[in-house]
């Protein structure tokens, strides 16, 4: 879910900013299978560079995914503090 983590930036539902996510043209269609993110209109000051570019949006299901993996992946890092030798 690190891909939906750094999607959470409020202007990552531009492509040009999710681009450097990594891998994550493969994990696309995975993501929208799921419903962590959806297509959406461009925004009004994209231009008309590329007809083939393609905008999304994280859901609410992907903010909860998020939320979730964040608070998965705090613990471990919180237990790696306790298990220090």
């Amino acid at each position: 879910m690190t891909k939906v983590a750094d999607m959470t930036d409020p202007a990552a539902h531009r492509l040009a900013c999710v681009a450097s996510v990594p891998n994550w043209r493969p994990g696309r269609k995975k993501m929208l299978a799921d419903g962590l993110v959806e297509e959406c209109p461009p925004p009004k000051d994209a231009g008309r560079d590329d007809a083939r570019r393609r905008y999304y949006r994280v859901t609410k299901r992907g903010k909860l995914v998020a939320r979730e993996e964040t608070a998965r992946l705090a613990l471990l890092v919180e237990l790696g503090w306790v298990f220090q030798p």
